[in-house]
């Protein structure tokens, strides 16, 4: 090897290792521990680096000659489907960014990713700053027709400033509609609705790699109306966006969509509606999409959701010529309460015995609580059992691997539910407050 190609190499090698890198502050900074980096593409994550959260919160990222432009996802906690952000990389420039749980991402380096939050800013701005002209009486036409206006100026200035970045495609995507004169406000949310997709390509792919799609149809169900929301309109909302969409977007597109705004409804405490879309929308595109894991997820949601009639199981093991005792056969009873807990539970341990002296505490015993253990031995559980006399005690032993795990849909513990003198869900409580609220009525 001559002196002058080792130069080269030299002189080559740290543009493979050492190209940009990102930098990170997250606060608050003791509940962050691990950063994992994914890139985005139309069918899947896949792994790029992580990085070890310090004690100040901070972490730096190298991004390499590999690590190439497109969408990324920042994950920062577990499940990582529900704590995580996206952001765009050019391949061109450091990206510097601050995190806070409560408040969301700020970039302090990155044109691409500074650019497209300042234009998410300034829209959403002119567009609280509309709703709040329509809801001035009398109607202001003057200051409307200003909005609108700047409503216009804005998307054509950040659609020249991004002309040539990644960040452009987004902007585009994103264009409203913007009326000529002023209509009753009724007409011009149709209007919007109808326009609300007409600038959207689902066939781009750095936006298929993106959140962009399930987050303009969050904002379309969600974002869209002259008042409140109720359930009926959030319906006629999801119907409408399905109607919409249907001859546009590729099946697999429209599934990933339905599928986050199927998570957003149960997360706004919308069940019903999450049931809905699953039946009427989601199991007719798993189907058709052979999507096995997705066709028994549902299922496995159909089975517990509310109004549904509990699954049964027996209260007992199983003794040979002798008929074992279900949930089904209790009676008495006005209401029922199961919780799923274990004896390693920590949750568990603490909630059970508060639950156990609430109920010695009301004056209306019509209440059953059913206990159900899921336990890897009979140890432990057989010894707490005997501080709670009231409840009546299920073990299930296999914990996680039991058959009432999958047949409950459960992922966590302690689970609860209320059911009706009928066995029939009624309630989910996530609390241990929630719960209290149901005993005490």
């Amino acid at each position: 090897m001559t002196k002058s190609t080792l130069l080269i190499l030299l002189l080559c090698t740290p543009l493979l290792w050492a190209q940009h890198e990102i930098r990170a502050t997250f606060t608050p900074k003791e509940d962050f521990d691990t950063a994992i980096l994914y890139k985005i593409t139309p069918q899947s994550l896949i792994y790029t680096i992580h990085a070890k959260i310090d004690n100040e919160g901070r972490f730096q990222m190298p991004l390499d000659s590999t690590v190439t432009k497109g969408m990324y996802r920042l994950v920062y906690a577990l499940p990582q489907e529900v704590y995580n952000f996206d952001l765009l990389y050019n391949g061109k420039e450091d990206i510097e960014l601050k995190f806070n749980q409560d408040t969301g991402v700020e970039y302090m380096a990155s044109e691409e990713n500074k650019l497209l939050n300042e234009y998410y800013a300034a829209m959403a701005e002119i567009g609280q700053n509309i709703g709040k002209a329509y809801s001035q009486k009398p109607l202001d036409t003057v200051a409307l027709l200003q909005l609108f206006d700047a409503q216009k100026t804005t998307q054509i200035q950040f659609e020249k400033q991004s002309k040539n970045l990644m960040v452009y495609e987004f902007v585009r995507a994103n264009k409203r509609y913007v009326p000529k004169y002023v209509d009753s406000l009724d007409r011009y949310i149709s209007k919007v609705k109808a326009h609300y997709f007409a600038a959207v390509d689902f066939e781009n792919p750095l936006l298929q790699s993106s959140n962009f799609f399930s987050e303009h149809a969050i904002n379309y169900v969600f974002g869209l109306g002259s008042s409140a929301l109720t359930e009926e309109m959030l319906k006629e909302n999801i119907d409408a966006l399905n109607h919409t969409i249907k001859n546009d977007a590729a099946s697999e597109v429209r599934y990933e969509i339905f599928k986050v705004l199927r998570r957003q409804m149960l997360e706004a405490n919308y069940e019903q509606l999450a049931l809905y879309i699953s039946k009427h929308i989601l199991m007719p595109l798993a189907i058709a999409l052979n999507d096995q894991k997705g066709i028994q997820a549902m299922s496995d949601f159909d089975r517990t959701a509310l109004g549904a009639l509990a699954p049964n199981f027996e209260l007992e093991e199983k003794v040979v010529g002798k008929t074992s005792k279900t949930l089904h056969d209790l009676e008495g009873a006005s209401s029922y309460i199961i919780i799923f807990w274990s004896s390693g539970c920590s949750h568990c341990v603490d909630e059970l015995p508060v639950i156990h002296q609430w109920m010695s505490q009301i004056s209306n015993k019509n209440t059953c609580v059913v206990a159900v253990g899921l336990e890897d031995d009979s140890y432990k559980w057989t010894s707490m059992k005997y501080d709670m006399p009231s409840f009546t005690h299920v073990l299930a032993l296999g914990k996680w691997e039991h058959p009432l795990v999958q047949r409950y849909n459960i992922s966590a513990t302690p689970h609860y539910l209320v059911l009706d003198q009928d066995k029939v869900i009624v309630a989910k409580p996530q609390t241990l407050e929630d719960l209290r609220t149901y005993i005490q009525k």
